[in-house]
């Protein structure tokens, strides 16, 4: 085994360990949101509570990494907006009205169909059939999915709710692509909190031309048959099934960004543009050896 394998096998049990994570994050979200959605709370009073909370968290380190460096948000301003609309605002709205009309459970299953959708969309895309092991784990995956929903039982799910879960799923594709492409100067955390600022003009957006109205409300709520203050499955929402599992997330699709230095995060803006030595950084190879070089 070469060093270079090594170093990618490394890599790639890092970024499932993160992956993990980030699912394990995401999926507590659920339990913790439902009271406040039957407690009066709008599904986008409850995803505008992510959002804000998250934003106002990481503004602060968000600010000291970008080091007033303004042009590596306006270079990847179609990432951000991307992130904010599909990873974060349609993906939450549309997971968060759908557990008002089925299990979380199930909804989060059918919202972890994403990887799935993934394997199908660059089958088609790429004309390249996936190996045997990625078929027959998505079979399995549908498979389990169906027996667990069971749709077909009597007086069963509402059919809305595994609509909704499953265009979230679509939310969730774009989530996996955009952390696959990430800018190596564009910080996770000043990417997730331009992403919460664009999802909280949006939310803000749909609320004042009726479409999904915010509705919220400061009484305890029951959890786990508990009655607790709104504040704290707001404040397990925020804190970990949002900027911990988005965090944990980017990091399993980019293992490599927290090792990544100025230096080769220049290298990879030059390679990546073909700039003409000197242009971004004194490392920075000629036009014509860019990509080998770097």
């Amino acid at each position: 085994m070469t060093r270079e394998d090594a170093v990618e096998g490394k890599r790639a049990a890092s970024g499932l360990t993160f992956a993990v994570l980030a699912a394990l994050a995401f999926g507590i979200g659920g339990p913790f949101v439902r009271p406040l959605l039957e407690a009066g709370w709008s599904s986008s009073a409850a995803v505008l509570c992510r959002c804000a909370g998250t934003f106002l968290l990481l503004l602060g380190p968000a600010l000291v990494l970008l080091r007033g460096r303004w042009g590596i948000l306006r270079r990847n301003l179609r990432t951000v907006l991307a992130y904010g609309v599909f990873a974060v605002v349609g993906t939450q709205l549309l997971y968060y009205s759908a557990i008002t009309r089925m299990p979380v459970g199930a909804a989060l299953l059918i919202e972890y169909l994403a990887p799935v959708l993934l394997v199908g969309w660059t089958w088609l895309r790429t004309r390249r059939r996936p190996g045997g092991r990625v078929v027959a784990g998505s079979v399995l995956a549908v498979l389990g999915l169906l027996l667990v929903v069971d749709l077909g039982a009597p007086g069963g799910v509402d059919p809305i709710g595994p609509i909704l879960a499953l265009t979230a799923a679509v939310g969730v594709v774009v989530y996996y692509v955009v952390n696959a492409r990430l800018d190596a100067e564009l910080h996770p955390i000043v990417l997730l909190a331009a992403a919460m600022a664009v999802g909280c003009v949006i939310l803000l957006a749909l609320a004042v031309v009726g479409v999904a109205p915010i509705t919220a409300s400061t009484r305890d709520v029951v959890l786990a048959g508990a009655i607790v203050p709104w504040w704290l499955p707001a404040a397990v929402v925020v804190l970990v099934s949002t900027s911990s599992a988005y965090l944990l997330g980017i990091a399993g699709g980019a293992p490599g960004w927290a090792a990544a230095s100025p230096r080769s995060s220049g290298c990879s803006r030059c390679c990546s543009r073909y700039s003409p030595r000197g242009s971004c950084s004194a490392t920075c190879p000629p036009r014509s050896s860019s990509a080998a070089a770097c």
